[in-house]
């Protein structure tokens, strides 16, 4: 695809499938059982979650194998609120940089979670202790960002206080922009049972192993929902075409907006398929697809090589 890299690329007819993923998910809050809350989520046809305990360390592999699910180990690392530890062995601490590090160095990966949280003071604490920006700015190796974060996006919390927005596109666009290549997610980060299936991150991999799935992230196999699902997906080099839907009551009314560097809107449409045509001096271009009701999808950018830091050793 000449200088552009495709995450989509060679996807279809292949061995793999499409699997819906959620890696933020709480029970000390809601003070439900962990096994109770992957339940709720077996319902709603999950094929991997990730409890992310924020206080001591749960191996979730025997809930997994009662349930049918695939389960990985993980954490959210609030030190600073936060990051998304996957597939890790044990409660990782130290400085934020630190813990990314030494969550790769056992085999996971990280995401970091909502740019966009504010801080709350409760009786003059702030509670919980949120990322100085120099700081969120300076991390790396992370392999993506929490663009949507459900719980956020749908209540107060601490008397009716907000604790700041769900969406994070505006620090992946900064990121991007700057050549950092971070992939988006969207999660729960459920609470409490109404939070659970608002946001969930499907992922193109050849199994639920962690390994399939790490390799599958890492090459940016995957895209953010909060109700749509990607139908189709093709780049010839020149022409980006999206078609994305509810899953199954194909309403064929949607909107689609080609984003690109410095969130720029570089073309809108409505209607069943998207379409762009890229000019060849665009350094990304990603794609958020919108029903009339509001619920959207994020496709992962398509990225100029020579414009980007590969830290990931994708391209």
């Amino acid at each position: 695809m000449g200088n552009y890299y495709n995450p989509y690329e060679g996807i279809a007819g292949v061995n793999g499938r499409w699997m819906k993923c959620n890696f933020h998910i709480h029970s000390e809050v809601g003070k439900l059982p962990t096994e109770t809350i992957f339940e709720y989520y077996k319902d709603a046809e999950y094929d991997i979650l990730m409890h992310s305990s924020q206080k001591q360390f749960e191996d979730t592999g025997k809930i997994g194998e009662k349930l049918g699910i695939k389960t990985y180990n993980g954490q959210e690392y609030i030190r600073y609120d936060g990051i998304l530890l996957v597939g890790i062995h044990e409660m990782i601490g130290g400085e934020p940089q630190e813990a990314i590090d030494k969550c790769i160095e056992e085999g996971g990966f990280a995401i970091i979670n909502h740019p966009n949280q504010a801080e709350v003071k409760v009786e003059g604490v702030p509670l919980p202790p949120v990322f100085p920006k120099d700081i969120l700015y300076s991390l790396r190796r992370a392999v993506g960002v929490e663009i949507y974060n459900g719980c956020l996006s749908r209540r107060n919390f601490f008397g009716g206080q907000r604790v700041g927005w769900g969406i994070g596109t505006d620090f992946w666009d900064d990121q991007l922009s700057k050549g950092i290549l971070f992939w988006g997610f969207a999660n729960d980060d459920s609470h409490q049972p109404f939070e659970i299936n608002v946001g969930w991150t499907h992922i193109f991999a050849d199994s639920t192993s962690l390994e399939d799935v790490k390799r599958a992230v890492k090459k940016g196999n995957l895209y953010a929902s909060n109700g749509l699902y990607l139908h189709d997906y093709s780049f010839d080099g020149k022409l980006i075409r999206v078609t994305a839907d509810f899953q199954y009551d194909r309403i064929k009314k949607i909107h689609y907006k080609f984003i690109g560097q410095n969130g720029a809107i570089l073309a809108e449409q409505d209607g069943e398929s998207g379409s762009y045509i890229l000019r060849g001096d665009e350094m990304y271009v990603r794609v958020e697809a919108m029903a009339p009701d509001g619920d959207m999808l994020w496709t992962q950018p398509i990225v100029n090589k020579n414009r980007f830091k590969d830290e990931n050793g994708i391209f």
